[in-house]
């Protein structure tokens, strides 16, 4: 690999936008690849992209600060969501390639299936499925444990309703007063949270809403419609919990996969501690429940009530150590409602993984928390190796040429919660991690997270048809006036300038010339083998979880009789590992 760094810039919407490139080996050939850089990084051009070449990203969902703003640095136009552009980065929402699933197949595919072989996907077709979703992350699991034993034992006990509403109903028969916490399968943002005993009235609506053969959508109570889902998750309440200035908490942490099949997979050094609002106390939710959305949201209530005294901080450490690797400490992008991090009368209730890391060092001593990181990452691992085998079998059956198989990437946000024994419990998996700030720490950890995600996958240039191109870009201006103007109140509609735009654009469609040929990618383990070695150089904050040596050999029976098994066992190979 080439440690020259060189620089490229090229005119993007009448300005001149810089980027730096490394290069990179692959088998025989030798490419440019963008460097995701840092403000505080300076050099000079040499070369211009421009034209057929320019960097193009599209965002459908999730139109973060966190996602933007490296793409925009580094000199990539945004398009719009229904441009047929050929895009180098597609940042969409979860999908799946079988369909008939309403929560992630609402978007066109037409314009977002990868036509070139460098272009890259922000998701794994099937994972929000198998993973994303409470349900599908534990029948990934379970299904583990059925074939190799405990060793997936990763959460508290859990139930899903309405299927295993009778196992639920007997244990809660022989535990009376045993704390359970309700969620839905595809809940968010702590939406319809509960935390219940077992002969709570709550879980006995919970059990009869569950299981009627139609339930309403929704049903009304205290002014409020409830239980709008149909799939719930019941797990038991992890007591007692590890508490710090007696406070429960929770980690996220941010989990790079930039291959499924074969698997590999990244934890991101930094990540968040997120502290309860109140002090912990069995007989109040808002003490219990450590999202970040709910707590933000008791904040700005409790700022519009100037007489009620608010909660105590939990306090940072005194001298927290720098975010590793170092980052620009951006403003904070907050939004009209958000706590301002600079007002010291707001409570904070997040650390830095390295606050809580010096935290338990101080209290606990280095070797425990070493063995504490150990413990978390092995859940994480765990947790990918056992989602890896229904997702590689989804792409095996769908993924035709192995289009998504090859140029698709995925962050997510795990949630992991400790019990008083110092056990990492895992709660929830996250396929849209919020990358909203609402401090500047938040904004140095979830921008870090995606710009080393990015140099991770070696994104590089590509040359487009510039017929193609020129056409694509008259549809895509055509169709955003046509936009613009069904948006006006119908009396104010031009009816012949919308009939001309229509017809615009079905006149240029038909001048399309005709689709490359569908995208089939082969498989090289030695090629593989120097791209992940390329990962490493271009890693960051991120930390390899798999493969490596130990994780290989801990790990690496549970691969038996997946998809992907032959490809993992010739990577490993390639690489030395076994």
């Amino acid at each position: 690999r080439s440690a020259t760094v060189s620089v490229l810039y090229w005119k993007v919407m009448r300005r001149t936008v810089y980027v730096l490139t490394t290069q990179v080996k692959y088998g025989g050939r030798v490419a440019e690849s963008v460097l995701f850089s840092r403000v505080e990084d300076k050099s000079k051009p040499v070369r211009v992209y421009e034209g057929v070449k320019k960097m193009l990203y599209k965002v459908t969902q999730g139109s973060y600060y966190a996602v933007r703003l490296p793409l925009l640095r580094a000199g990539f136009k945004r398009v719009g969501k229904e441009s047929t552009l050929q895009c180098n980065v597609i940042w969409r929402r979860p999908f799946s390639l079988s369909g008939g699933d309403p929560d992630i197949d609402g978007e066109s595919e037409k314009a977002l299936v990868p036509v070139h072989e460098k272009q890259w996907v922000n998701h794994f077709p099937s994972s929000y499925i198998h993973l994303g979703s409470k349900d599908g992350m534990y029948i990934a699991l379970a299904q583990m444990r059925t074939m190799f034993g405990d060793g997936f034992d990763l959460t508290p006990t859990t139930w899903v309703l309405p299927a295993e509403h009778q196992a639920l109903l007997e244990y809660t028969k022989q535990h009376p007063d045993e704390l359970l916490i309700s969620k839905p399968a595809r809940g968010s943002c702590g939406r319809e949270i509960s935390v219940i005993k077992s002969g709570d009235e709550g879980l006995e609506k919970l059990l009869v809403y569950a299981t009627a053969p139609s339930p309403p959508p929704a049903w009304m109570e205290d002014g409020k419609k409830v239980y709008k889902h149909r799939t719930w998750v019941v797990q038991r309440y992890i007591t007692p919990p590890c508490l710090i200035d007696n406070r429960k908490f929770d980690l996220r942490l941010y989990v790079a996969v930039t291959s499924i099949n074969p698997l590999v997979v990244y934890v991101y050094r930094e990540g968040l501690a997120r502290f309860a609002s109140e002090p912990y106390c069995e007989g109040t939710r808002m003490s219990q429940l450590t999202n970040s959305s709910l707590s933000r949201k008791r904040e700005v209530t409790l700022r519009s009530k100037p007489d009620e005294p608010l909660p105590a901080a939990v306090l940072p450490m005194s001298s927290p150590p720098p975010l590793s690797p170092p980052i620009l400490p951006y403003q904070a992008r907050s939004r009209p409602d958000s706590p301002d991090p600079s007002d010291p009368s707001w409570p904070r209730f997040k650390w830095s993984i390295s606050e809580l890391k010096e935290y338990m060092e101080k209290e606990k001593g280095k070797a425990e928390w070493e063995e504490l990181w150990g413990k978390i990452c092995n859940v994480v691992t765990k947790t990918m190796v056992a989602a890896e085998r229904p997702v590689s079998q989804h792409l095996q059956e769908y993924d035709v040429g192995g289009v998504y198989t090859n140029q698709s990437f995925e962050l997510y946000g795990f949630d992991i919660m400790l019990d008083e024994a110092l056990k990492p419990w895992l709660i929830e998996v996250n396929c849209i991690p919020s990358l909203e700030s609402s401090s500047a720490m938040d904004w140095a950890i979830k921008c870090g997270s995606t710009t080393d995600l990015l140099n991770m996958l070696m994104i590089e240039s590509f040359e487009r048809d510039p017929i193609d191109m020129s056409i694509r870009c008259q549809i895509d201006e055509a169709t955003e006036q046509l936009r613009e103007e069904t948006k006006k109140d119908p009396e104010a509609q031009d009816p012949h300038l919308m009939a001309s735009l229509s017809q615009q654009i079905t006149s240029l469609q038909a001048k399309l010339p005709p689709r490359p040929p569908p995208i089939s990618h082969s498989w090289n383990p030695a090629d593989f083998a120097r791209r992940v070695d390329e990962e490493a150089a271009h890693q960051g904050g991120y930390q390899r979880l798999f493969p490596t040596k130990e994780s290989v050999q801990e790990n690496g029976r549970y691969f038996e009789g997946s998809p992907s098994e032959k490809r993992n066992r010739e990577l490993w190979e390639h690489m030395g590992l076994v």
